[in-house]
């Protein structure tokens, strides 16, 4: 709870921050407006996120590094929501993150090396799989579908949790962003050529993954 209280509170003041610079650059004076209600699903979020780590990897260097993972998400998920714009710095530092964690966090493996290649192989498997699937959308509606940032953002969070459980991020991501849209549509708040931000859906998928075990076919 306290950890959760902390990452509320930075992300917040984070959000608004980051907010208020992006909106002297566009020069549209659209700023985050933190509501006591956005505060508290902030809160609700940070809390209960970090509780659920706590209790699956125990107190340790892992869920440190997880801890910052969940505040970094939550950032990300509300600037694209309200931007629709993942920072490049956001994916940097991820990456930064996950590089250091391979000294010592136990999600990418048992040794130095087993961590190291792991790391690797999720931002291959992170930035890889989502640069297909843009590719192949590009194609097929002659137009953008997917963002260069929400697959920078994979391959960032790869960098952290691996390629097993960044292969099932993106499967959740696409679920939830497929039902999503589909409940947007059916209730008419939106349309198939509306555009709907995927950031926030990937960050959720990303958290998921976390409690699940090992994909069987990727073995690191």
């Amino acid at each position: 709870m306290i950890s959760g209280c902390i990452i509320a509170l930075l992300a917040s003041t984070r959000i608004y921050r980051i907010s208020l610079g992006l909106s002297v650059l566009e020069g549209a004076g659209k700023i985050i407006n933190l509501t006591i209600k956005h505060k508290f699903i902030i809160f609700f979020i940070a809390a209960a996120g970090s509780y659920k780590i706590l209790s699956a990897y125990s107190f340790s260097m892992t869920y440190i590094v997880l801890l910052f993972l969940l505040y970094a998400l939550i950032v990300i998920a509300a600037i694209d929501y309200n931007y629709r714009i993942i920072l490049n710095i956001s994916s940097l530092l991820l990456i930064i993150c996950g590089l250091l964690s391979c000294l010592f966090s136990s999600l990418l493996g048992d040794s130095v090396l087993d961590r190291f290649i792991n790391s690797l192989f999720g931002i291959v498997c992170g930035g890889g799989i989502l640069r297909v699937f843009e590719f192949i959308g590009r194609r097929i509606y002659k137009k953008e579908v997917m963002g260069g940032g929400d697959i920078k953002l994979m391959a960032a969070a790869g960098s952290i949790i691996g390629a097993s459980k960044i292969v099932m991020a993106i499967f959740c991501g696409f679920l939830l962003g497929a039902v999503a849209g589909l409940v947007l549509i059916l209730f008419k708040k939106a349309d198939r050529k509306d555009y709907i931000p995927f950031g926030p859906f990937l960050a959720a998928g990303i958290y998921i993954s976390l409690f699940f075990n090992k994909i069987p076919f990727l073995l690191i």
